[in-house]
């Protein structure tokens, strides 16, 4: 696979997406609890 700027691009916000979601559950479930 050619790692161009725009697939990095992708790759970094795929990455900051599901860290934002873990975040998001984790304070979901703190909320909940």
């Amino acid at each position: 696979m050619k790692l161009t700027a725009e697939t990095l691009l992708q790759m970094w916000i795929i990455g900051l997406l599901k860290y934002f979601l873990k975040i998001g559950y984790r304070s979901h479930l703190a909320f909940l609890h």
